[in-house]
């Protein structure tokens, strides 16, 4: 997953006090273990206050939501 210059973008955005947020489109098309190393990345570096996964390709069931949602949750806690 390549979001290098993304992460820049919001790293300096927090420097100059700009709340942000963090949108990974059709998130399907990745595991949960590379979702889960990219939120991990930007947690651990910059400051996001809501993150959203986009089921742009309309292939999520309920119960891959909240599978996903409880591994987020164990390495973010929201602003």
């Amino acid at each position: 997953m390549e979001a290098e210059k993304e992460h820049i973008a919001v790293t300096e955005a927090n420097k100059l006090g700009i709340r942000c947020s963090m949108n990974l489109i059709s998130f399907t098309a990745y595991t949960d273990a590379e979702l889960l190393g990219a939120v991990e990345k930007i947690v651990a570096s910059c400051q996001v206050e809501m993150i959203y996964f986009a089921d742009s390709r309309g292939s999520v069931c309920p119960e891959s939501v909240y599978s996903l949602y409880s591994e987020v949750r164990k390495v973010w806690k929201a602003a």
